[in-house]
Protein backbone atom coordinates (compact mmCIF):
# COMPACT_ATOMS: atom_id res chain seq x y z
CA UNK A 1 0.00 0.00 0.00
CA UNK A 2 1.39 3.47 -0.86
CA UNK A 3 2.11 5.69 2.13
CA UNK A 4 0.14 8.84 2.89
CA UNK A 5 3.11 10.90 1.76
CA UNK A 6 3.35 8.98 -1.50
CA UNK A 7 -0.35 9.56 -2.15
CA UNK A 8 0.06 13.27 -1.43
CA UNK A 9 3.07 13.60 -3.71
CA UNK A 10 1.26 11.66 -6.44
CA UNK A 11 -1.68 14.02 -6.05
CA UNK A 12 0.61 17.05 -6.32
CA UNK A 13 2.19 15.69 -9.48
CA UNK A 14 -1.22 14.97 -11.01
CA UNK A 15 -2.31 18.52 -10.21
CA UNK A 16 0.37 20.08 -12.46
CA UNK A 17 -1.65 21.82 -15.16
CA UNK A 18 0.34 20.72 -18.21
CA UNK A 19 -0.84 18.17 -20.75
CA UNK A 20 1.67 15.49 -21.69
CA UNK A 21 1.89 16.81 -25.26
CA UNK A 22 2.72 20.33 -24.04
CA UNK A 23 5.50 18.99 -21.81
CA UNK A 24 6.85 16.84 -24.61
CA UNK A 25 6.94 19.82 -26.98
CA UNK A 26 8.80 21.87 -24.37
CA UNK A 27 11.37 19.12 -23.94
CA UNK A 28 11.68 18.70 -27.70
CA UNK A 29 12.18 22.45 -28.18
CA UNK A 30 14.85 22.42 -25.47
CA UNK A 31 16.61 19.48 -27.15
CA UNK A 32 16.47 21.20 -30.53
CA UNK A 33 17.86 24.44 -29.07
CA UNK A 34 20.78 22.68 -27.36
CA UNK A 35 21.46 20.22 -30.16
CA UNK A 36 20.77 17.24 -27.91
CA UNK A 37 19.06 14.01 -28.89
CA UNK A 38 15.69 13.11 -27.36
CA UNK A 39 17.36 9.86 -26.35
CA UNK A 40 20.21 11.57 -24.51
CA UNK A 41 20.22 10.16 -20.93
CA UNK A 42 21.13 13.58 -19.48
CA UNK A 43 18.40 15.47 -21.39
CA UNK A 44 15.71 15.40 -18.71
CA UNK A 45 18.09 16.52 -15.96
CA UNK A 46 19.44 19.33 -18.13
CA UNK A 47 15.90 20.36 -19.03
CA UNK A 48 14.85 20.28 -15.35
CA UNK A 49 17.83 22.41 -14.31
CA UNK A 50 17.17 24.97 -17.03
CA UNK A 51 13.45 25.01 -16.22
CA UNK A 52 14.18 25.67 -12.54
CA UNK A 53 16.24 28.74 -13.44
CA UNK A 54 13.45 30.04 -15.71
CA UNK A 55 10.79 29.43 -13.05
CA UNK A 56 12.76 31.36 -10.41
CA UNK A 57 13.19 34.25 -12.84
CA UNK A 58 9.48 34.24 -13.75
CA UNK A 59 8.24 34.13 -10.15
CA UNK A 60 10.51 37.03 -9.17
CA UNK A 61 9.40 39.16 -12.15
CA UNK A 62 6.49 41.38 -11.00
CA UNK A 63 5.73 42.55 -14.55
CA UNK A 64 5.24 38.97 -15.72
CA UNK A 65 3.40 37.95 -12.54
CA UNK A 66 0.85 40.75 -12.70
CA UNK A 67 0.56 40.47 -16.47
CA UNK A 68 -0.51 36.84 -16.13
CA UNK A 69 -2.78 37.83 -13.24
CA UNK A 70 -4.50 40.40 -15.47
CA UNK A 71 -4.96 37.84 -18.25
CA UNK A 72 -6.49 35.37 -15.81
CA UNK A 73 -8.81 38.09 -14.50
CA UNK A 74 -9.90 39.00 -18.02
CA UNK A 75 -10.76 35.38 -18.82
CA UNK A 76 -12.78 35.13 -15.59
CA UNK A 77 -14.57 38.43 -16.25
CA UNK A 78 -15.41 37.49 -19.85
CA UNK A 79 -16.96 34.22 -18.77
CA UNK A 80 -18.92 35.86 -15.94
CA UNK A 81 -20.37 38.57 -18.18
CA UNK A 82 -21.87 35.87 -20.38
CA UNK A 83 -21.65 37.70 -23.71
CA UNK A 84 -19.40 35.12 -25.39
CA UNK A 85 -19.86 31.55 -26.55
CA UNK A 86 -16.12 30.83 -26.85
CA UNK A 87 -12.99 32.02 -25.08
CA UNK A 88 -9.76 30.42 -26.28
CA UNK A 89 -6.20 31.24 -25.23
CA UNK A 90 -3.90 31.88 -28.18
CA UNK A 91 -0.59 33.29 -26.97
CA UNK A 92 2.06 30.65 -26.28
CA UNK A 93 4.85 33.15 -25.77
CA UNK A 94 6.31 32.79 -29.26
CA UNK A 95 5.99 34.72 -32.49
CA UNK A 96 3.84 33.58 -35.40
CA UNK A 97 4.60 33.77 -39.11
CA UNK A 98 1.79 34.23 -41.63
CA UNK A 99 2.65 34.46 -45.35
CA UNK A 100 6.33 35.14 -44.51
CA UNK A 101 5.32 38.06 -42.30
CA UNK A 102 5.99 38.02 -38.57
CA UNK A 103 2.90 38.93 -36.56
CA UNK A 104 2.09 39.25 -32.87
CA UNK A 105 0.02 36.50 -31.30
CA UNK A 106 -2.80 37.98 -29.17
CA UNK A 107 -3.85 36.50 -25.85
CA UNK A 108 -7.41 35.37 -26.61
CA UNK A 109 -9.87 34.50 -29.33
CA UNK A 110 -13.44 35.44 -28.36
CA UNK A 111 -16.64 34.60 -30.22
CA UNK A 112 -19.61 36.67 -29.06
CA UNK A 113 -23.25 35.69 -28.77
CA UNK A 114 -23.85 37.72 -31.96
CA UNK A 115 -21.22 35.71 -33.83
CA UNK A 116 -18.47 38.35 -33.90
CA UNK A 117 -14.88 37.10 -33.67
CA UNK A 118 -12.36 39.09 -31.66
CA UNK A 119 -8.67 38.48 -31.08
CA UNK A 120 -7.79 40.31 -27.89
CA UNK A 121 -4.46 41.41 -26.44
CA UNK A 122 -4.76 41.99 -22.67
CA UNK A 123 -2.73 44.66 -20.90
CA UNK A 124 -2.49 46.06 -17.39
CA UNK A 125 -1.96 49.81 -17.00
CA UNK A 126 -0.68 51.13 -13.68
CA UNK A 127 0.08 54.61 -15.04
CA UNK A 128 -0.07 57.38 -12.43
CA UNK A 129 -0.32 60.24 -14.93
CA UNK A 130 -3.45 62.37 -15.04
CA UNK A 131 -5.22 60.99 -16.95
CA UNK A 132 -3.63 57.52 -16.93
CA UNK A 133 -1.95 56.77 -20.26
CA UNK A 134 -1.07 53.56 -22.14
CA UNK A 135 1.48 53.71 -24.98
CA UNK A 136 1.84 51.10 -27.76
CA UNK A 137 4.38 50.65 -30.53
CA UNK A 138 2.62 51.15 -33.86
CA UNK A 139 4.30 48.12 -35.42
CA UNK A 140 3.01 46.00 -32.53
CA UNK A 141 -0.60 47.09 -33.19
CA UNK A 142 -0.17 46.55 -36.94
CA UNK A 143 0.98 42.98 -36.31
CA UNK A 144 -2.08 42.34 -34.14
CA UNK A 145 -4.29 43.72 -36.90
CA UNK A 146 -2.60 41.46 -39.47
CA UNK A 147 -3.12 38.40 -37.28
CA UNK A 148 -6.81 39.24 -36.85
CA UNK A 149 -7.28 39.88 -40.56
CA UNK A 150 -5.82 36.48 -41.50
CA UNK A 151 -8.18 34.86 -38.99
CA UNK A 152 -11.21 36.78 -40.24
CA UNK A 153 -11.58 38.51 -36.88
CA UNK A 154 -11.45 42.00 -35.35
CA UNK A 155 -8.37 43.01 -33.33
CA UNK A 156 -8.98 44.50 -29.89
CA UNK A 157 -6.83 45.62 -26.97
CA UNK A 158 -8.32 45.09 -23.51
CA UNK A 159 -6.76 47.23 -20.79
CA UNK A 160 -7.26 47.01 -17.05
CA UNK A 161 -6.68 50.46 -15.57
CA UNK A 162 -5.57 49.10 -12.23
CA UNK A 163 -5.66 52.27 -10.13
CA UNK A 164 -9.22 53.09 -11.20
CA UNK A 165 -10.41 49.48 -11.37
CA UNK A 166 -11.87 49.84 -14.89
CA UNK A 167 -11.77 47.52 -17.89
CA UNK A 168 -11.85 48.85 -21.46
CA UNK A 169 -11.66 47.08 -24.81
CA UNK A 170 -10.73 49.24 -27.79
CA UNK A 171 -10.54 48.41 -31.50
CA UNK A 172 -6.97 48.30 -32.84
CA UNK A 173 -8.12 49.95 -36.09
CA UNK A 174 -9.36 52.93 -34.10
CA UNK A 175 -6.02 53.20 -32.27
CA UNK A 176 -4.09 53.15 -35.54
CA UNK A 177 -6.36 55.85 -36.98
CA UNK A 178 -5.55 58.34 -34.21
CA UNK A 179 -1.98 59.04 -35.32
CA UNK A 180 0.71 58.20 -37.89
CA UNK A 181 3.44 58.22 -35.24
CA UNK A 182 5.60 55.24 -34.34
CA UNK A 183 4.02 55.28 -30.88
CA UNK A 184 0.27 55.32 -30.21
CA UNK A 185 -1.02 56.76 -26.92
CA UNK A 186 -4.39 56.02 -25.33
CA UNK A 187 -5.71 57.83 -22.26
CA UNK A 188 -8.04 56.11 -19.83
CA UNK A 189 -10.85 58.58 -20.59
CA UNK A 190 -10.60 57.97 -24.34
CA UNK A 191 -10.41 54.23 -23.72
CA UNK A 192 -13.64 54.29 -21.72
CA UNK A 193 -15.36 56.47 -24.33
CA UNK A 194 -14.35 54.05 -27.10
CA UNK A 195 -14.74 50.87 -25.09
CA UNK A 196 -16.53 47.92 -26.67
CA UNK A 197 -16.88 45.90 -23.45
CA UNK A 198 -20.67 46.01 -24.02
CA UNK A 199 -20.17 43.58 -26.92
CA UNK A 200 -19.10 40.86 -24.45
CA UNK A 201 -21.91 41.53 -21.98
CA UNK A 202 -20.70 44.48 -19.93
CA UNK A 203 -23.07 47.25 -18.84
CA UNK A 204 -23.41 50.02 -16.30
CA UNK A 205 -25.70 49.31 -13.37
CA UNK A 206 -27.63 51.80 -11.27
CA UNK A 207 -29.60 51.05 -8.14
CA UNK A 208 -32.77 52.89 -7.21
CA UNK A 209 -33.66 54.05 -4.63
CA UNK A 210 -30.83 54.67 -2.19
CA UNK A 211 -29.07 54.89 0.25
CA UNK A 212 -28.33 51.25 0.79
CA UNK A 213 -27.71 50.20 4.40
CA UNK A 214 -26.37 46.87 5.60
CA UNK A 215 -26.53 46.31 9.36
CA UNK A 216 -25.25 43.25 11.22
CA UNK A 217 -26.17 43.00 14.91
CA UNK A 218 -24.36 40.83 17.47
CA UNK A 219 -24.93 39.42 20.93
CA UNK A 220 -21.84 39.77 23.13
CA UNK A 221 -21.32 36.36 24.73
CA UNK A 222 -18.01 36.91 26.51
CA UNK A 223 -15.19 39.42 27.05
CA UNK A 224 -11.52 38.64 27.57
CA UNK A 225 -8.86 41.25 28.36
CA UNK A 226 -6.16 41.61 25.69
CA UNK A 227 -2.96 43.63 25.35
CA UNK A 228 -3.13 47.12 26.83
CA UNK A 229 -6.64 48.52 26.61
CA UNK A 230 -7.79 45.95 24.05
CA UNK A 231 -10.59 43.53 24.78
CA UNK A 232 -11.45 40.36 22.86
CA UNK A 233 -15.17 39.83 22.36
CA UNK A 234 -16.96 36.56 21.73
CA UNK A 235 -19.84 37.43 19.40
CA UNK A 236 -22.90 35.75 17.91
CA UNK A 237 -24.79 37.24 14.97
CA UNK A 238 -28.30 38.07 16.14
CA UNK A 239 -29.71 39.84 13.09
CA UNK A 240 -28.81 40.94 9.57
CA UNK A 241 -30.82 43.67 7.91
CA UNK A 242 -30.64 45.50 4.57
CA UNK A 243 -32.60 48.55 3.51
CA UNK A 244 -32.89 50.59 0.32
CA UNK A 245 -34.16 54.04 1.14
CA UNK A 246 -36.86 53.35 3.71
CA UNK A 247 -37.66 49.86 2.39
CA UNK A 248 -36.40 46.68 4.08
CA UNK A 249 -35.17 44.03 1.67
CA UNK A 250 -36.95 40.75 2.27
CA UNK A 251 -36.80 39.03 -1.10
CA UNK A 252 -34.04 36.42 -0.89
CA UNK A 253 -32.81 36.82 -4.48
CA UNK A 254 -32.78 40.61 -4.26
CA UNK A 255 -30.91 40.39 -0.97
CA UNK A 256 -28.33 38.03 -2.50
CA UNK A 257 -27.71 40.33 -5.45
CA UNK A 258 -27.50 43.52 -3.38
CA UNK A 259 -25.24 41.85 -0.79
CA UNK A 260 -22.84 40.92 -3.60
CA UNK A 261 -22.88 44.48 -4.94
CA UNK A 262 -22.34 45.86 -1.44
CA UNK A 263 -19.28 43.68 -0.98
CA UNK A 264 -17.65 44.17 -4.36
CA UNK A 265 -19.37 46.98 -6.23
CA UNK A 266 -20.24 49.83 -3.88
CA UNK A 267 -18.18 52.54 -2.27
CA UNK A 268 -19.34 52.39 1.33
CA UNK A 269 -19.08 54.82 4.23
CA UNK A 270 -18.99 53.82 7.88
CA UNK A 271 -18.72 50.30 9.16
CA UNK A 272 -15.14 50.68 10.34
CA UNK A 273 -16.00 50.45 14.03
CA UNK A 274 -18.01 48.11 16.17
CA UNK A 275 -20.76 50.11 17.90
CA UNK A 276 -21.91 49.05 21.37
CA UNK A 277 -25.68 49.24 21.72
CA UNK A 278 -25.47 47.93 25.29
CA UNK A 279 -23.19 45.82 27.46
CA UNK A 280 -24.58 42.70 25.80
CA UNK A 281 -25.11 43.80 22.18
CA UNK A 282 -23.54 45.78 19.35
CA UNK A 283 -23.60 46.24 15.60
CA UNK A 284 -21.66 47.15 12.46
CA UNK A 285 -23.35 49.16 9.72
CA UNK A 286 -22.25 49.86 6.14
CA UNK A 287 -23.83 52.65 4.12
CA UNK A 288 -23.64 53.27 0.36
CA UNK A 289 -25.12 56.48 -1.02
CA UNK A 290 -25.83 59.91 0.40
CA UNK A 291 -27.35 60.76 3.73
CA UNK A 292 -31.03 59.70 3.62
CA UNK A 293 -32.07 62.99 5.20
CA UNK A 294 -30.79 65.02 2.24
CA UNK A 295 -32.41 62.87 -0.48
CA UNK A 296 -30.32 64.68 -3.10
CA UNK A 297 -30.68 61.83 -5.58
CA UNK A 298 -32.74 58.73 -6.11
CA UNK A 299 -30.12 56.63 -7.90
CA UNK A 300 -26.89 54.96 -6.82
CA UNK A 301 -24.32 54.21 -9.53
CA UNK A 302 -22.70 50.81 -9.09
CA UNK A 303 -20.60 51.13 -12.24
CA UNK A 304 -19.69 48.57 -14.91
CA UNK A 305 -20.27 44.93 -14.04
CA UNK A 306 -16.72 44.28 -15.25
CA UNK A 307 -15.39 46.55 -12.49
CA UNK A 308 -17.47 44.73 -9.87
CA UNK A 309 -16.04 41.45 -11.13
CA UNK A 310 -12.50 42.83 -11.22
CA UNK A 311 -12.77 43.89 -7.58
CA UNK A 312 -14.16 40.45 -6.71
CA UNK A 313 -11.33 38.68 -8.52
CA UNK A 314 -8.61 40.87 -7.04
CA UNK A 315 -9.85 40.47 -3.50
CA UNK A 316 -10.23 36.71 -3.78
CA UNK A 317 -6.96 36.03 -5.64
CA UNK A 318 -4.65 38.23 -3.53
CA UNK A 319 -3.55 37.90 0.07
CA UNK A 320 -3.99 40.57 2.74
CA UNK A 321 -0.79 42.32 1.55
CA UNK A 322 -2.09 42.61 -2.00
CA UNK A 323 0.27 39.94 -3.36
CA UNK A 324 -1.11 37.52 -5.93
CA UNK A 325 -1.88 34.25 -4.18
CA UNK A 326 -3.95 32.46 -6.83
CA UNK A 327 -4.66 32.53 -10.55
CA UNK A 328 -7.39 29.90 -10.66
CA UNK A 329 -10.06 30.27 -13.29
CA UNK A 330 -13.23 29.08 -11.57
CA UNK A 331 -16.45 29.11 -13.55
CA UNK A 332 -19.25 31.28 -12.23
CA UNK A 333 -22.29 29.25 -11.07
CA UNK A 334 -25.53 29.86 -12.95
CA UNK A 335 -27.25 31.14 -9.79
CA UNK A 336 -24.47 33.61 -8.96
CA UNK A 337 -25.68 37.23 -8.47
CA UNK A 338 -23.57 38.47 -11.37
CA UNK A 339 -25.32 36.01 -13.68
CA UNK A 340 -28.65 37.51 -12.70
CA UNK A 341 -27.40 41.04 -13.33
CA UNK A 342 -25.75 40.14 -16.63
CA UNK A 343 -29.03 38.58 -17.69
CA UNK A 344 -30.97 41.78 -16.99
CA UNK A 345 -32.46 40.78 -13.64
CA UNK A 346 -34.88 43.44 -12.40
CA UNK A 347 -35.83 42.15 -8.96
CA UNK A 348 -39.14 42.28 -7.16
CA UNK A 349 -38.07 44.85 -4.56
CA UNK A 350 -35.01 46.48 -6.11
CA UNK A 351 -35.00 48.77 -9.15
CA UNK A 352 -31.95 47.88 -11.25
CA UNK A 353 -31.31 50.11 -14.25
CA UNK A 354 -28.89 49.08 -17.01
CA UNK A 355 -27.05 51.30 -19.47
CA UNK A 356 -25.41 49.72 -22.49
CA UNK A 357 -22.81 52.21 -23.66
CA UNK A 358 -21.86 52.34 -27.32
CA UNK A 359 -18.48 53.72 -28.44
CA UNK A 360 -18.80 57.37 -29.41
CA UNK A 361 -17.35 56.75 -32.88
CA UNK A 362 -20.31 54.43 -33.56
CA UNK A 363 -23.06 56.30 -31.75
CA UNK A 364 -23.48 59.07 -29.23
CA UNK A 365 -26.72 57.53 -28.02
CA UNK A 366 -26.93 55.84 -24.64
CA UNK A 367 -29.20 52.81 -24.83
CA UNK A 368 -31.31 52.37 -21.69
CA UNK A 369 -32.54 48.98 -20.49
CA UNK A 370 -34.97 49.17 -17.60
Amino acid sequence: MPSTRENRVAGQKAAVGFEDTALYRAIADFASGTGASLGDPTLLQDFSDALGVRIEAAVSNPILQYGVHTEAMFEWVVHALGGTVLSQRLDNGSGTVLEDEEVSSPDFLLVTQEGKRFVVEVKNCASKTNPPLKVFRRVYLERLATYADKLGAEAKVAIFWSHAGFWSMVDVGFLLSTTDSAKVSLSMFDALAESEMASIGDRWVHLRPYPFRFRMSFDILDREPGNGNQTTLSLRVSDVGMTLGSKTLEDKTDSKVVSYLAMFGMETDGGDDFVFDSDSAGHIEFVAGDDPETEESQMLTIGPLSSVLARHYRLTSCDENGQVSGLAYNRIPVDHPIRLLAGGYQGSQVGFIYFKLSPRHESDVVELHS
